[in-house]
Formats: C-alpha cells, structure tokens, sequence
C-alpha cells in the first residue's frame, strides 16, 4: 500500500503539489531556500531572513533534521557543483547574502587569503623577510609542514647555520 499524499499549493510560488504530510509546505529544496531570502535587485544583496549563528552565518535546517549553509544551497540551486574541498566565498563580504552573482567557489587558501586579517592572509602578502630579504628567486625555499606550504628566507636560514655551527 502507498502512503497518502495530500494537494497542496506551495507557500513560496503558489504551485500546486503532492504533499507526503500535512506539515510540508513549500514543492521544492528551491522554494525552501528562496522562501528564507529577501529577493531585491539583481545587484543588491539578497539577505537571508531566518537564523544567524553567532559567527553571523546564516543556517537553515532542512527537513532531513540537518543544518545547511543557505548561500551553499543558493549556489547548487543556481545551478554550480560545488567540488569537494572548495568553499563559498561572498564577494560583497556579507555573510547573509544569498545572491548567486555574490556568490563564488574558491579554495578555502584562497578565501582565507583574500578575505581576513588573518596571520596566514598577512604573511602571504609579504614580499620580503624580517630582514630585509627578498622573498624571490633563488632565495625563496618553499617548506611543508603538516600538510601546509610555508616560505622560508634561504640567506636568514643560511645565517642561522653559521650561529649554530660557531656555538656547537
């Protein structure tokens, strides 16, 4: 036996639809999103309406009992795969926006770079060491640690050595 379904018109964008319990209310996962979204112009910032966590990034919680970042959803509904490892950037800076063209997929490297004052977003602005050296050509080693890509000053390690080797 198939479970009942009841019509109903959705409460975003009018259509009629199937619903599977009384409780649903919208036809679709875009009708869902775009209900929670101030639409204006194109250009304008399109502000989520429903929870902000303190981190002010919009949440929304879906009917499968998870969380979901409304402008990732906005982007995949828009149309965008969004690769694993990558991340949402917000152009505008906004962190409530749901607007698609604010929207871009980048990595999370490059979000961290352009878009804080964070230490790692300072460092990879420098083009010199605490001295005074060049970060360039053959002065430039490249070092990883723990996964993680760090520029290190070949003439102050070079100088380090010679202290160590003088104090051993």
């Amino acid at each position: 036996m198939t479970a009942p379904y009841w019509p109903l018109k959705c409460r975003h964008c009018g259509n009629p639809f199937l619903a599977r319990n009384h409780q649903e209310q919208v036809c679709s996962d875009a009708c869902r999103l775009w209900r929670k979204v101030d639409v204006r112009a194109p250009d304008e910032c399109w502000p989520w309406t429903g929870f902000v966590a303190r981190d002010g990034y919009a949440r929304a919680k879906w009917p499968n009992g998870k969380l979901y970042y409304p402008h990732r959803l906005a982007v995949e509904v828009d149309g965008r795969l969004i690769p694993a490892g990558m991340v949402v950037d917000h152009i505008c800076r906004n962190r409530r926006c749901c607007n698609p063209v604010h929207l871009r997929i980048v990595t999370p490297r490059t979000n961290t770079v352009e878009n804080s004052g964070s230490p790692s977003a300072k460092n990879s602005q420098k083009v010199e060491c605490v001295r005074g050296h060049a970060f360039s050509g053959d002065n430039l080693a490249i070092q990883i640690r723990r996964g993680r890509e760090k520029r290190r000053c070949r003439e102050c390690a070079r100088i380090y050595q010679r202290r160590e080797v003088v104090n051993a």
